[in-house]
C-alpha cells in the first residue's frame, strides 16, 4: 500500500470506533437510499475480494505451469542465492587454493542457475503480461473494476493491495496444501484510502466524513464513545487538531454495529531497557507461557488446565449441536438452527483471544521488570514437530499470542526475535548436551551434566541463549533435513526426470472442486 511509513520511534495502533449513520433532517427516502448504499459497498466488497483471492490463484496456477514446462523451480531461488553468499564467505576464509578453486566453480555453477531461473521468471510473467495486458496483481484490480463498477477507487485500490498482500502470505501453504484458499465473510473489514476520510468538530461531537471520491458521494457518520476507557475522544482530538497522524483504515460491520477501524502512529513509551538483555518465551505443558531471564529469575503465567478446560467444553458443545443439525442442509430455518452453533464459536473465539491478551500483557510486563530489550520466541511454523505440544497448539492460538506479544512490546522499543524451535525441549540449558529422552512431560534431567529441571524452564532459556534466527519455515533445521530426507529418496537421474514430467501433467491438470458438507468435512465435487 502507498501508506506513511513509520519510523523506529513511532509505533501503530489501531483504534476501534462504533460509528453510526446521521441523517437526521433527511427524508425517508434518502434515508433509504443511503442506507442501501451502505450495503452494496460492503457486499460488493466482500465479493471483490472473493473475486481478487480467486483470481491470484488462478494467476499462480498459470504461471506454476508455465515453470513446470520450462523445468525451472522459482522455490529454489532463495536456498540458491543463501548457498552462493556461504560460498562466498567460505572462500574469504580459506587458506587452500585447491579448495577456493573448488568453491569457485560451484559457485559458478549456482550463479548459472540462478540466472536461468531468474530468465524463466521473466519469459513466464512477460507471456502472462502480453496475454493479461497488465501485471499480474494488477489484474484482479482491474477484473474487480469491471465487475463491480459502482466500487468507487477510494475501496478498490486498497482493498486489492490488501488481499494480495495476505495471499502471497499464505501462498505458499495454500500451493502446497497445507491451507486453503481464504474465503472472506460478511463481517470482514473493507480498507479504504486515508485521503477520503476526515475527522471535525461537530459541536460537543465529532463527526467523521467519509468522501467516496470524484462522484462526490459521502457518507456523514457520528462516533460513539461509550464509557470511553481507551481514551478514544482524546486520540480523535488529537488527529483533528493534527498531533497525531493515521493512514489506510478499515470499515467493519458486525452484530448490526458498524467500526471504523482507525490505525494511528502514536510515539513509544520511553522505557528503562538494555539491548543486551534478552528473555526467552515459550509455550509450557503446564503453563501456557514460560518467560525467562535466566535459571533463577522466570515466572510461569496462566494455567494450561483452566484455560483447556474451558475451551474443550466449548468443542464438545460445538460437536454436539453439529450433530443437532446436521439435518438442516439448506432452505427455511438454516439460519435460525446455525445461531445458536455461531453465537457459541464466537464466544470460544473471544475467550481465547482475552486471554491470550491477558498472557502477552504479563509477559511484557516481565520484560520490562528485567529491562529486556530483546524478547525471543520459537518460530510459530517450527512447532510441533516432535509432539510434545500439539494438544496444547490444537486448542489454543500461539500465533495471536505472538501478535499481540510483538504489537505491545514494540509500544515500548522491545524487539521481539523468532528463533530456530529445533530441540530447544531436548538440549541441555547448562552443557548444551543433546540426547533424546532427555525431556519426560515436565521433567528434564541431561544424560551428561545430571542437570534437573522443569522442561519449560529449561527450553525457555534455550530459546533466550538462541541466535538462530529465522523468518521462514524453510530455514528452520527441522525443514532443513526432511527436504534433504526426501531429496535422497530418488537418485536415479532417470526417475527424477519421469517424476519431473509427471509433475508438468498434473500441474497443467485443472484442480479438483471442493465442497464441505454439514459435519466440516471436504470432500471432491
Amino acid at each position: 500500500m502507498n501508506e506513511e511509513n513509520v519510523s523506529s520511534s513511532t509505533v501503530t495502533r489501531v483504534v476501534r470506533l462504533e460509528i453510526f449513520p446521521k441523517v437526521k433532517g433527511e427524508t425517508k427516502e434518502s434515508v433509504d437510499a443511503k442506507f442501501e448504499r451502505l450495503d452494496q459497498l460492503f457486499d460488493e466488497s466482500r465479493r471483490a475480494a472473493n473475486l481478487i483471492v480467486n483470481g491470484q490463484y488462478i494467476n499462480d496456477r498459470f504461471a506454476r505451469m508455465h515453470y513446470a514446462r520450462l523445468k525451472i523451480d522459482p522455490s529454489e531461488l532463495y536456498d540458491i542465492e543463501k548457498r552462493t553468499k556461504e560460498i562466498g564467505e567460505k572462500i574469504k576464509d580459506s587458506k587452500s587454493k585447491e579448495e577456493k578453486e573448488s568453491l569457485r566453480e560451484e559457485r559458478k555453477e549456482l550463479r548459472k542457475k540462478v540466472d536461468e531461473i531468474k530468465k524463466g521468471i521473466e519469459i513466464v510473467e512477460k507471456t502472462m503480461e502480453d496475454m493479461f495486458g497488465t501485471k499480474r496483481q494488477a489484474t484482479t484490480e482491474r477484473d474487480i473494476k469491471s465487475e463491480f463498477p459502482d466500487l468507487p477507487s477510494v475501496i478498490t485500490n486498497p482493498l486489492n493491495q490488501a488481499v494480495v498482500g495476505a495471499y502471497r502470505n499464505s501462498k505458499r501453504d495454500v500451493m502446497s496444501g497445507n491451507v486453503s484458499l481464504a474465503s472472506y465473510k460478511k463481517n470482514m473489514p473493507i480498507p479504504v484510502r486515508k485521503e477520503s476520510l476526515k475527522f471535525r468538530n461537530d459541536g460537543e461531537y465529532h463527526e467523521l466524513v467519509w468522501n467516496l471520491g470524484s462522484s462526490g458521494e459521502e457518507f456523514h457518520f457520528g462516533i460513539v464513545y461509550g464509557r470511553d476507557k481507551a481514551g478514544n475522544r482524546t486520540t480523535v482530538q488529537q488527529v483533528i487538531d493534527s498531533k497525531k497522524s493515521y493512514f489506510t483504515s478499515q470499515f467493519q460491520r458486525k452484530k448490526g454495529k458498524l467500526y471504523l477501524l482507525l490505525n494511528v502512529k502514536e510515539s513509544k513509551v520511553h522505557a528503562d531497557i538494555d539491548p543486551n538483555i534478552t528473555v526467552g518465551m515459550d509455550i509450557g505443558i503446564r503453563s501456557p507461557v514460560v518467560i525467562t531471564l535466566d535459571e533463577k529469575r522466570y515466572n510461569f503465567i496462566g494455567d494450561k488446565d483452566s484455560f483447556l478446560r474451558v475451551r474443550i467444553q466449548m468443542q464438545r458443545r460445538s460437536r454436539l449441536l453439529h450433530r443437532n443439525i446436521s439435518s438442516a442442509r439448506g432452505g427455511h430455518g438454516r439460519k435460525r438452527k446455525l445461531r445458536a452453533l455461531n453465537s457459541l464459536e464466537q464466544k470460544e473465539r473471544n475467550y481465547s483471544r482475552q486471554y491470550n491478551q491477558f498472557l502477552s500483557k504479563r509477559s511484557i510486563d516481565y520484560a520490562l521488570s528485567v529491562r529486556a530489550g530483546n524478547i525471543n520466541m520459537e518460530f510459530l511454523e517450527g512447532f510441533g514437530q516432535d509432539g510434545t505440544k500439539e494438544f496444547v497448539l490444537r486448542n489454543w492460538s500461539y500465533f495471536e499470542l505472538q501478535t499481540l506479544v510483538s504489537s505491545g512490546a514494540s509500544k515500548y522499543g522491545i524487539k521481539v526475535n523468532r528463533v530456530d524451535p529445533y530441540h530447544t525441549s531436548q538440549t541441555c540449558s547448562k552443557c548444551g548436551h543433546y540426547e533424546s529422552g532427555q525431556r519426560e512431560g515436565e521433567n528434564f534431567k541431561c544424560k551428561k551434566c545430571g542437570l534437573e529441571m522443569n522442561s519449560d524452564l529449561n527450553a525457555a532459556i534455550n530459546i533466550a541463549k538462541s541466535r538462530r534466527f529465522v523468518t521462514r519455515k524453510e530455514e528452520c533445521q527441522y525443514w532443513i533435513e526432511k527436504k534433504a530426507r526426501e531429496g535422497n529418496k530418488v537418485e536415479n537421474p532417470e526417475v527424477k526426470n519421469v517424476l519431473s514430467d509427471r509433475c508438468c501433467q498434473i500441474n497443467s491438470q485443472p484442480e479438483q472442486p471442493r465442497v464441505a458438507r454439514a459435519d466440516g468435512a471436504r470432500v471432491i465435487a
